[in-house]
């Protein structure tokens, strides 16, 4: 009795080894598609989060607002804090603090896609309470090409 493989049992094994393998292959790109995509992702909400954390602290303790008006919207914030005059801006893509871009250069502030017009609406007046809401959109590529966007809004009432 002969021991060994045949031709038939080594293609055989040969096939199911190249099935598993490309099996594991596909499996293994869709991770690392998924890995850049996840971190793309996680950089966008951090940078939102920042964003947000920043025009909270302009806002906060803002004795008066210039710009925009009351009842109406913008792409400029200017107000005035502490005796100092604070003026934020949507300027090509960039969110500006004093001519100065707040956000990182991988991404892109974007006017909201509902109502492109404005990033600040500032509201109340009289007895009502005054706050102003920002909105604003987010917007980066993945690794492999594809764009990824999250739209930010946050509302800040103003005391005086």
């Amino acid at each position: 009795m002969k021991r060994g493989f045949t031709l038939i049992e080594t293609l055989v094994y040969l096939g199911l080894l190249g099935i598993m393998m490309a099996g594991l292959l596909g499996s293994t790109f869709a991770i690392l598609q998924n890995t850049g995509r996840t971190q793309t992702k996680a950089m966008v909400q951090e940078e939102g989060s920042f964003l947000l954390a920043k025009l909270n602290w302009v806002m906060t303790g803002a004795g008066n607002v210039t710009q925009p008006a009351s009842g109406s919207s913008d792409d400029t914030l200017s107000l005035t804090k502490g005796g100092t005059v604070y003026t934020v801006s949507l300027n090509s893509g960039d969110l500006t603090l004093q001519g100065s871009a707040l956000n990182n250069t991988n991404v892109t502030v974007l006017a909201p896609t509902t109502s492109p017009t404005f990033v600040f609406t500032h509201t109340g007046s009289g007895s009502d309470p005054e706050f102003i809401t920002t909105s604003f959109t987010l917007e980066t590529k993945t690794p492999t090409g594809q764009i990824y966007s999250q739209d930010f809004t946050t509302t800040k009432y103003l005391r005086k």
